[in-house]
């Protein structure tokens, strides 16, 4: 283990120009229990460059590179790394609010329960507007569920690592590189809850070509 509680994975591809907010955003956690997980997915920019850049000076960020497969395989080279007991995606040109570290984990110490897989929690956009609609105001939900109702809109999941690797990786298709990541939630779905949170967990700048 590396004493970390939560890993933030953060999706990479051809996003040189937006990298660095989002890092910057992870490293100015007012909660420093974190690990940076970065997955390039075979960029053609110069993000090399600047990965290795923040490697050197921050030990908490790992940079992982592979061939382009698709953001579903960034999720499976993902599991293979982190050895935290949570995880949170953050695309590679979103950031987190300045205490979103600190608020999971304090929630999560408060209302963790063996039959819960993680937490949902609320995507906004830059201007303080949220995504979607607000989750519903229960002590669990099936999260599966939510991907049916109409304008829910993007949420955040953090995800309880241990549980998470029940259920594997995702199966890689040859060609296939839209596979949504959300079969994990689906999969955890059909045996855990989630927890639901109100609040801002990410704030997200959604870019034409992101991933």
């Amino acid at each position: 283990m590396n004493g970390k509680t939560i890993s933030v994975i953060v999706p990479a591809y051809n996003i040189a120009p937006w990298i660095s907010r989002s890092l910057d955003s992870l490293l100015a956690q007012s909660h420093g229990d974190l690990e940076i997980v970065v997955v390039d997915d075979g960029s053609s920019d110069n993000i090399r460059e600047i990965l290795e850049g923040y490697c050197e000076k921050y030990p908490n960020i790992k940079a992982i590179y592979k061939e382009n497969g698709g953001l579903y395989t960034g999720y499976n080279k993902a599991i293979e790394v982190m050895d935290t007991e949570l995880s949170i995606c953050i695309d590679s040109d979103d950031s987190m609010p300045h205490d979103g570290i600190e608020r999971i984990l304090k929630i999560w110490k408060e209302r963790k329960d063996p039959n819960v897989a993680g937490l949902i929690g609320l995507d906004y956009d830059e201007q303080g507007k949220l995504i979607g609609t607000l989750l519903p105001e229960e002590d669990s939900i099936n999260a599966a569920s939510l991907l049916c109702v109409p304008g829910i809109g993007d949420k955040k999941y953090v995800m309880c690592n241990a549980l998470w690797r029940t259920i594997g990786q995702m199966p890689v298709f040859e060609g296939e590189k839209n596979f949504n990541p959300h079969y994990f939630v689906i999969k955890l779905s059909s045996k855990y809850r989630f927890k639901p949170v109100n609040q801002c967990f990410c704030i997200v700048d959604y870019q034409p070509d992101g991933m």
